[in-house]
């Protein structure tokens, strides 16, 4: 019945004996049937007729009825039975045999007064029968048996080798059982006995041995998982949500306390505290909140790296939910896939009507980039809390300077009240301001009464737009050295077919599809260069637009060509109004005699040719420097009033006088300029060694700084790099661009250059940088730098080319700002709630932080734990277990010959 009721089950690796169990059945049932036929003729008991044909017949009925499977196992059963039975009975009939003999032979034959004076008895069991308690003995026997074998048939396969195990057991053991009954005389009953034992040892070993059966059984184990403990020390949990109450980070870290013991029963605690990195607690030793920021997605990140997640019960997250590294926190930490996180918020929403009185900066708005010597405006939301009526003055505020105020009466109403701010910014450079508001008494918390606010303050680039109506020799060169200046934002336009532009450039926010139409798209030039470009390009409109955009002070510079100026045929136009130069018709002709440019007096004092006079022909004819000779230029007819001629054919004159090459003028507020030569790209090859001190490169900067009327811009003159990020101050959670401008040698912006680094962050970590070439090329290196934790950083970065070192740089700046931990102070519990929901978890109050408890506790993981004990799995057992049969079966041996047993 223990068999049956268990889920123990017997594995057999011998099941090549079943045809050695079908045999043994059936000639087991073969001689019990012979058996019970020869008793029941010598016996003449033919009751037991019915008995016989009725059991076979319900075998065969039964196996017939329950199919295949159950009927060979009904057939093993009875065939098993009636063998056990079958060889009882022929024991017990070999045993009776020499009596049977000797009554019936004469010489053994009693008197016959004695047979007929003893009368037979009516209990007397008939002969060749065994007696009926043995009989019953024998059924019981074999009723347990065949419980034990529906047991394993029900939980095993392999049934029918364990009822033969069983089967080949009962027999063997009954034999011996008979065999020493009946000698147990002669040697004695102890001697018997310890034969017997001997024997049926010997009898168990040896089934174990042939059968090797394993005992397989399953048991259902609580399994110890781990569970984490994540609680929040950023200095927002310095808070104390009420007057004279800890704060929340030691009312999170008593609560741990006070349950760990009960969650260290069940699971393997491992706690940690946390802000925007996570660091393994210790038993009772808890840090002061004062974490900079919060990053609650890379907690969870950093947690599950270590964490083995299949034996992860689940994590407890412990927070007031003010995250600020920025992102989305449920989406990103459900993309992570952790187990079921329980929060726990931490806090209160502390409102006006929890007692809570407190002035925050809520917001500030203003731009990262603002131009030097212009208003730049500063917009600040403030925020109040249980202070109405009050009046405050929002300060701006330079190092100890105050650079603005402005006042402002608190309305007591929810939301934020908004106050604007004004600052001029007189020096180019990256500015700190502080914007603050002085604290009231009343106040509990005055850390988010100040807030930093980082301005770059630019002396904006030059915006050249350069076109030309045909790709000719002077474009390449021209647009190469305004490309590179570092001072200058190119976006040039060449005609690749009738009407069709194409533009280049390092200017990436404008795309032009020709010259621009409209004034308002003029304005964002401030530089016009037109190249070799008939008038019929032009409308009307554009021209007018054009005149308009130079008066209000940009610049306009036309080059000499085919089809440039009278050629061109501007005679009359509004281009022409504005030159310094009459252009003539379209007959004006041009003039082909090679020559060098001669300065006049005027020119050779202009900022133009600032640094190059010595490469020019002057008045005295006398030159330092000879430059290869220009190949032309436009005809081109008198000055106007007011214009300045700077250089002249020095052979060819005209009406006039000299013939002009170069003039310019002031028109309205902006300058014209008019070049009659196009193939100064001569001047380029023979000084390219010179760098930025070259005469080509320096004529053409300065012409473009002359005409954007910022003549006295520096330009950088030695290789090297500029080293910029686009702001000094970063919101969390914002990627930060590092951008490299490399000059080579001659000082000219470079694309074979390599560029690699390091970043520096707050706690000393060090990051490799690599700067690729960017899409725009002109020498431009960039790296996209993921959003870093909150903190000052360093970039260091160094350029090389060929193997050898062109300029180190360096350049700071900073993400996330001091105090932003107190930006919020009320509880975000809709972030907290989402997070368990996105997670499979549950939001919790601290009040209820035992029901959390319990309801971890109640779901303890379990798991099946599969056993097996038996010959195989025991190294050495075989050989022990043969060894102790060879032992039995020879000391029953000698134990038998010592008392002369058979």
């Amino acid at each position: 019945m223990i068999l049956a009721l268990s889920e123990t089950r017997l594995v057999f690796y011998s099941q090549g004996l079943t045809a050695t169990g079908w045999a043994v059945a059936i000639g087991g049932s073969v001689v019990f049937a012979l058996l019970l036929v020869h008793g029941i003729i010598r016996s003449r008991a033919w009751a037991l007729v019915p008995v016989l044909m009725g059991g076979t017949a319900a075998a065969g009925l039964a196996g017939w009825l329950w199919g295949r499977e159950a009927g060979a196992l009904v057939f093993s059963l009875s065939g098993g039975l009636g063998g056990t039975l079958g060889l009882v009975c022929l024991v017990r009939w070999l045993s009776r045999r020499p009596a049977l003999l000797e009554k019936d032979s004469p010489e053994a034959a009693p008197p016959a007064e004695s047979a007929v004076a003893k009368k037979p008895q009516e209990d007397e069991t008939p002969q060749g029968l065994l007696p009926w308690w043995q009989i019953a003995l024998g059924l019981t026997l074999a009723g347990v048996l065949a419980l034990a074998s529906g047991a394993a048939g029900r939980s095993s396969p392999s049934a029918p080798p364990l009822v033969l195990a069983a089967l080949v057991t009962g027999a063997c053991v009954a034999w011996a059982v008979f065999f020493y009954l009946r000698v147990h005389g002669p040697a004695g009953r102890l001697p018997a006995a310890a034969l017997l034992a001997m024997r049926i040892a010997a009898i168990l070993i040896l089934v174990l041995l042939i059968f090797k059966p394993t005992l397989s059984f399953q048991e259902r184990l609580a399994r110890r998982t781990d569970l984490y403990i994540l609680v929040d020390t950023s200095r927002s949990m310095s808070v104390s949500d009420w007057p004279d109450t800890p704060h929340r980070m030691a009312l999170a870290a008593k609560q741990v306390e006070e349950y760990l013991k009960r969650l260290q029963s069940t699971f393997e605690v491992k706690w940690y505290w946390f802000d925007v990195r996570t660091y393994e607690a210790r038993p009772g030793e808890w840090p002061d909140p004062k974490g900079d920021a919060t990053n609650i997605t890379r907690v969870v990140k950093d947690v599950l790296a270590t964490a083995r997640r299949a034996d992860t019960a689940a994590m407890i997250l412990m927070s007031d939910g003010l995250d600020n590294a920025g992102g989305n926190v449920i989406r990103e930490v459900a993309a992570i896939g952790p187990p079921p996180i329980y929060t726990v918020g931490v806090g209160t929403d502390l409102s006006e009507a929890s007692g809570f009185q407190d002035i925050r900066l809520a917001d500030m708005r203003a731009p990262e980039e603002c131009t030097v010597n212009n208003l730049t405006k500063i917009s600040v939301d403030v925020e109040a809390v249980g202070l109405a009526d009050r009046s405050v003055t929002v300060e701006l505020r330079e190092g100890e300077s105050l650079v603005a105020s402005a006042p402002l009466r608190l309305d007591g109403t929810a939301g934020s009240q908004n106050v604007t701010l004004t600052v001029t910014p007189t020096e180019v450079g990256p500015h700190t301001y502080k914007v603050c508001i002085r604290p009231d008494p009343a106040e509990r918390r005055t850390e988010n009464n100040e807030r930093e606010l980082h301005l770059l303050a630019t002396d904006p680039k030059i915006r050249v737009l350069y076109i030309e109506g045909v790709v000719r020799p002077e474009y390449k060169p021209l647009k190469s050295v305004l490309e590179t200046d570092p001072n200058v934002e190119l976006a040039a336009l060449v005609q690749v077919r009738r009407g069709e532009f194409l533009q280049s450039g390092n200017l990436r926010d404008v795309a032009l599809a020709g010259f621009p139409k409209t004034l308002e798209d003029m304005r964002r030039f401030d530089v016009f260069i037109l190249g070799d470009l008939d008038r019929s390009y032009f409308s009307a409109a554009q021209l007018e637009n054009l005149k308009t955009a130079v008066s209000e002070g940009r610049g306009l510079l036309a080059i000499g060509g085919y089809n440039s100026f009278g050629p061109g045929g501007y005679e009359g136009t509004p281009l022409e109004a504005i030159l310094p130069v009459s252009v003539g018709p379209r007959s004006m002709g041009q003039e082909t005699t090679p020559f060098v440019l001669k300065l006049t007096p005027e020119g050779a004092h202009h900022p133009i040719f600032h640094g190059t006079q010595e490469f020019f022909q002057a008045s005295s004819d006398a030159l330092q420097e000879r430059l290869p000779l220009l190949k032309g230029c436009n005809i081109l007819g008198r000055a106007r009033p007011g214009a300045s001629v700077l250089a002249v054919h020095p052979q060819r004159t005209t009406e006039g006088g000299p013939l002009i090459v170069l003039a310019v003028q002031t028109y309205g507020s902006g300058r014209t300029a008019a070049f009659a030569a196009d193939t100064t790209y001569q001047w380029y090859l023979p000084y390219r060694a010179l760098g930025r001190e070259s005469p080509y490169i320096k004529f053409w900067s300065q012409m473009v700084r002359w005409l954007a009327s910022k003549e006295i811009k520096e330009q950088s003159t030695e290789p090297g790099m500029d080293l910029v990020v686009l702001k000094p101050f970063y919101q969390p959670g914002e990627k930060v661009l590092l951008r490299a401008k490399v000059r080579a040698e001659e000082g000219r912006a470079t694309n074979f250059a390599t560029v690699t680094g390091v970043l520096l962050g707050p706690e000393g970590e060090r990051k490799p940088l690599a700067l690729a070439l960017g899409p725009g090329g002109g020498g431009v290196y960039e790296t996209e730098l993921d959003p870093p934790d909150p903190g000052a950083y360093r970039a260091t970065v160094e350029a090389r080319k060929d193997d050898r070192p062109i300029g180190i740089a360096d350049v700071r700046f900073t993400v996330g700002r001091p105090n932003q931990e107190f930006d919020r102070l009320g509880i975000d519990r809709a972030l907290l709630k989402n997070l368990a929901q996105a997670t499979g978890g549950v939001y919790y109050e601290p009040a209820n932080f035992g029901d959390l408890v319990e309801r971890l506790r109640g779901r303890v993981t379990s798991e099946n734990v599969h056993r097996e004990l038996g010959i195989q799995t025991v190294p050495g057992l075989f050989g022990i277990l043969f060894g102790a049969f060879l032992a039995l079966v020879t000391g029953e041996w000698v134990l038998r010959k010592y008392y002369q047993l058979n």
